[in-house]
C-alpha cells in the first residue's frame, strides 16, 4: 500500500512525503528517502516542522499524516467532490495542495484508461468506481470525485490539463447510462478531440488504438489530430508486441463475435454487455424507485449473474423470493 500526502507550508510552499508499505517500510520526503529507525513514525519535516505518522482506529486503520500536530487534509470520502472539511474545525487541520490517485483510486476500482499526448507527451485519465462514487485522475492526481444516486443517468466530470505552452486545454469526462443497452458508458473529450477508450478492466489494452494528440503547440483553440513521434513510436510497439497478420486478425475477430454473438443471445436476467469495454455489466432494479443500481463490471456472464442474485434480496426482495424457491 502506497501512501501520498501533498502538504503546504507556510514558508517553503509545497511538499510531498509518501509512505511505502511494500516489502520494507520506505519513507521519502521530497523524493529523498528518510533514514529511520524500525517503528519509528515522526520525523524533522521542512522550516522545523514535525511530521508525524498515526494509524487511526488503534493501529489498525488507515495512515494519517500530521504536520506539527495538524492532520493533514484528505481527499473526501463522502464522494461529494474532492475536498470535505465539514467534520474537521478550522485551525485543526494542515491544507492539502493536491490529492494522489495513489491511496484513493484503487487498481481493483479502476475500470477505464484514456491515453493521449500532450505536445508529444504520454498521459492519461484513469477512470474508477467505488461506492456508487465515479472516481476522476488525470496521470496520478486525483481532479474529481462525484457521487451519484440511483436516480442519476448521467455524470459530467470537466477538468483541465496542462499544456506546453503555459495554457490549461479543457477537458470533459461524460458517464451516462444508456437505456439501450443498460450500461455505463464513459466518453471523454479534450478541446475538441474525441479521446479513444485504450485500456478497460475487463478487456485490456484496446487494440491498434493511437493516442492523439491534442496539442501540438501551436494553439489551444486549434487543436487537431496530428501524428507524433511518440504516437509513431507507441503504434510501432503494439505492432512488434502483435506477430499476427491482418488476415490472421480478422479470421480471429470474426471467430470472436460469433462467439459473442451465441453468448448475447441468452445473457441471463440483470445482465447486459458493453461493446466499448467488452465486459459485462450487472444492474438490477430498485423495486421502490424502479430505478436501475449498477453492480459492477464481471469477465463472464456467470460472474454478472452471480452479483445479481447477490443483491436481490436488497433491491428487489420478493423477486429474490421467487428466485430462492426455483
Amino acid at each position: 500500500m502506497v501512501r501520498v500526502w501533498q502538504f503546504l507550508l507556510p514558508e517553503s510552499g509545497e511538499h510531498v512525503l509518501t509512505l511505502n508499505r511494500y516489502g520494507k517500510k520506505k519513507v521519502t520526503l521530497d523524493g529523498t528517502e528518510l533514514e529511520f529507525r524500525e517503528g519509528q513514525t515522526v520525523f524533522a519535516g521542512p522550516d522545523g516542522a514535525l511530521l508525524r505518522l498515526k494509524r487511526e482506529q488503534d493501529d489498525k486503520g488507515p495512515w494519517t499524516l500530521l504536520v506539527n500536530e495538524r492532520k493533514v487534509e484528505e481527499a473526501g470520502k463522502s464522494g461529494e467532490g474532492l475536498r470535505d472539511l465539514r467534520s474537521m474545525t478550522e485551525g485543526s487541520y494542515t491544507i492539502a495542495s493536491g490529492f494522489s490517485a495513489k491511496g484513493v483510486l484503487l487498481r481493483r476500482h479502476l475500470c477505464r484508461k484514456f491515453r493521449f499526448l500532450v505536445g508529444g507527451t504520454p498521459h492519461q485519465v484513469l477512470l474508477g468506481n467505488k461506492d456508487r462514487t465515479w472516481q476522476v485522475a488525470f496521470d496520478d492526481v486525483m481532479v474529481d470525485q462525484e457521487k451519484y444516486s440511483i436516480l442519476d443517468s448521467a455524470v459530467v466530470v470537466e477538468f483541465t490539463i496542462p499544456a506546453t505552452d503555459g495554457t490549461m486545454l479543457p477537458a470533459c469526462l461524460e458517464i451516462t447510462w444508456s437505456m439501450i443497452s443498460f450500461a455505463w458508458q464513459a466518453r471523454l473529450r479534450i478541446g475538441d478531440i474525441d479521446v479513444p477508450l485504450s485500456w478497460s478492466k475487463m478487456r485490456g489494452r484496446v487494440r491498434k488504438v493511437v493516442p492523439p494528440e491534442v496539442f501540438s503547440g501551436a494553439s489551444a483553440g486549434l487543436m487537431a489530430p496530428v501524428f507524433s513521434d511518440a504516437q509513431i513510436d507507441l503504434a510501432s510497439e503494439e505492432e512488434e508486441d502483435d506477430d499476427t497478420t491482418g488476415s490472421d486478425v480478422m479470421e480471429e475477430d470474426e471467430a470472436e463475435n460469433q462467439r459473442l454473438s451465441v453468448v448475447l443471445e441468452s445473457l441471463p436476467q440483470g445482465v447486459s454487455y458493453d461493446r466499448e469495454s467488452e465486459a459485462f455489466q450487472a444492474n438490477i432494479r430498485d423495486s421502490k424507485t424502479g430505478r436501475f443500481i449498477f453492480l459492477g463490471e464481471f469477465a463472464t456472464p456467470e460472474r454478472a449473474h452471480q452479483a445479481y442474485l447477490e443483491a436481490l434480496p436488497r433491491y428487489n426482495p420478493d423477486k429474490a423470493l421467487v428466485a430462492a424457491v426455483h
